[in-house]
C-alpha cells in the first residue's frame, strides 16, 4: 500500500504489480488521483481492518494533510470453490487544512 501510494505521488504508478482491471482504473484518473493524494501530503500512519463475513478488507492512511481509507472486496464466482478479489482503491476523505504544529 505505502509503495502504491508513494508511486501515485511520484506519477509512476506500478501497473505490473496491480490487476488489469485495476491497472485500467488507474490509468484513466491517474492525473486526479495524483492530485488528490499530493494534497494529502506524506503518509503518517496506516492500519488494517477485515471483515471476515462481509468479505471485505479496509485498510485506512493518515497523512499530513487528511485520510483516506482504501478498501477491497472479494467477490465469489460462479464455481464455488473459486474466488477472485477486486482490489478497487477508493478514497473516502477529503484532504483537510493543514493545521499548524506547534514547536516546543
Amino acid at each position: 500500500m505505502l509503495r502504491g501510494i508513494e508511486d501515485m505521488q511520484r506519477g509512476a504508478p506500478d501497473y505490473d504489480r496491480m490487476s488489469a482491471t485495476l491497472a485500467a482504473k488507474i490509468r484513466r484518473q491517474a492525473s486526479e488521483i495524483q492530485s488528490m493524494l499530493n494534497a494529502f501530503g506524506a503518509i503518517e500512519s496506516i492500519s488494517f481492518a477485515a471483515s471476515v463475513p462481509a468479505a471485505t478488507t479496509s485498510i485506512g492512511v493518515q497523512f499530513a494533510n487528511g485520510s483516506a481509507e482504501f478498501g477491497s472486496r472479494s467477490r465469489k464466482t460462479a464455481k464455488p470453490t473459486t474466488s477472485c478479489s477486486d482490489r478497487t482503491a477508493m478514497m473516502r476523505s477529503a484532504p483537510s487544512s493543514p493545521v499548524p504544529r506547534r514547536r516546543a
